[in-house]
């Protein structure tokens, strides 16, 4: 299960924000060559879409950042282009298919430069990212072995702040999830799942937040890594007598 953030804290305004600033930036450069060449008989529709051809390539996928990014590596949409276009038109397209193709590169500067400012804005090693709204946060059981308890909403914003990331052997976790036997079954270390919590506004980022079963552990998990915290008071209000 997901938590949904299907309000502006799922919008990535950073990332708008630089594709934005790329597509305006392509358009300067083109308007630029246009304007520089003394044949004026090019069809600006016609520029638009030797461009985007030009955009095509055989590209090497990495990652960097806990982002996914392409390396273009060799002009397919240049090369197709050269092939199509008639002779008489080679010439007069050619520097604007190449713009296509650079502008790979000009989006790859971008989103490698954006992934830093997001991290600076929107930092992934600090929980209040993930945490900044709780007005609609409740309390889901997800196993059987939760015993009723009520969120305390006021008591984690109070110790937001001072959350202490700490270790936590996941693969373990996971064995002991998974493993159908009695004594496993009974011992779910996370059997609360935190739902409507909604990430800083424009981040983009989302997140499940799963509580411990003793109401001290915090579980994010997000797309790329899991982060584990420990509060000083635990956050449930048992309905119920419990020993801890």
């Amino acid at each position: 299960m997901v938590v949904e953030t299907n309000d502006f804290s799922q919008y990535n305004i950073v990332l708008s924000i630089g594709i934005t600033l790329g597509w305006l930036s392509l358009l300067i450069i083109a308007i630029y060559m246009y304007r520089k060449q003394q044949d004026k008989s090019l069809k600006i529709w016609v520029i638009a879409l030797i461009i985007y051809i030009g955009m095509f390539s055989f590209s090497f996928s990495f990652t960097f950042n806990q982002e996914s990014l392409k390396l273009a590596i060799l002009p397919l949409g240049v090369w197709f282009l050269l092939i199509v276009l008639p002779q008489s038109s080679k010439d007069r397209y050619r520097p604007y298919a190449w713009l296509g193709f650079c502008a790979n590169y000009l989006f790859l500067f971008i989103t490698i430069l954006i992934s830093f400012i997001h991290d600076g804005m929107y930092p992934k090693t600090n929980p209040a990212t993930f945490i900044s709204n709780l007005d609609d946060a409740d309390l889901i059981a997800i196993h059987p072995s939760a015993q009723p308890a009520e969120f305390n909403k006021k008591r984690l914003q109070e110790q937001l702040e001072q959350l202490t990331a700490a270790e936590m052997q996941v693969i373990e976790w996971h064995r002991q999830s998974t493993v159908e036997t009695e004594e496993y079954y009974q011992r779910e270390r996370f059997p609360y799942l935190l739902v409507g919590v909604k990430a800083s506004r424009g981040s983009g980022l989302s997140s499940t937040v799963h509580i411990e079963n003793d109401g001290k552990g915090l579980l994010l998990t997000t797309p790329n890594q899991q982060l584990y915290y420990r509060v000083g008071e635990t956050l449930l209000e048992r309905k119920v007598n419990d020993a801890n």
